[in-house]
């Protein structure tokens, strides 16, 4: 897992090798792509744990940005925020279709029988999308990153944390007259 956190991570790709079955490809930048034996969802798992995100949450948040509950781009932080795409079809049960791109390296898509995503070291990858579907997440995307970059910078704002404090001073009292009312009661 080193190797993917040493290097700016471009895409996960879901894959199949002859040995262990169902592996994870990973692309990071201006170095040769390399192969986890690790499903991908078990590799976002411990990406979600390197970066301490509770994915139940995010997913939550991030779905209300776009107004959609299914395939939502992942934002690991501010800068990273990783776009679903359809990878393959699945040969067996619970295997994934779906790899993720980091918009932050993504250059440009081209079109020919498939869409090959291109990233700014020139490496790509094959999405077997249909463009209307490319072009929907990568809006998402886009969606997601400005406000997520929003939730951000309001949550880093001294006024938010000044606000913060004054709540949690007013939960606080409210508490210790409650505690101070059951005392008395009993």
């Amino acid at each position: 897992m080193d190797r993917i956190f040493s290097r700016n991570l471009l895409c996960l790709l879901p894959t199949y090798t002859k040995t262990i079955g169902d592996s994870t490809k990973v692309y990071t930048e201006n170095a040769s792509p390399f192969t986890i034996n690790k499903s991908l969802a078990t590799v976002l798992k411990l990406i979600y744990n390197y970066y301490s995100i509770d994915i139940k949450s995010l997913h939550k948040i991030c779905s209300n940005y776009i107004l959609n509950q299914n395939l939502i781009p992942i934002p690991f932080d501010e800068e990273n925020i990783f776009i679903p795409f359809k990878a393959r079809i699945p040969k067996y049960k619970n295997d994934s279709a779906f790899g993720y791109f980091n918009l932050n390296y993504f250059s440009k898509y081209t079109l020919n029988e498939n869409i090959n995503i291109v990233f700014k070291d020139k490496q790509s990858v094959e999405c077997i999308s249909k463009e209307t579907s490319f072009k929907k997440h990568l809006h998402n995307g886009y969606t997601v990153k400005s406000s997520y970059k929003k939730r951000c910078m309001n949550m880093s704002s001294s006024s938010s944390y000044v606000n913060t404090f004054k709540n949690l001073s007013i939960i606080i009292d409210k508490l210790s007259s409650i505690e101070n009312l059951l005392t008395y009661i009993k």
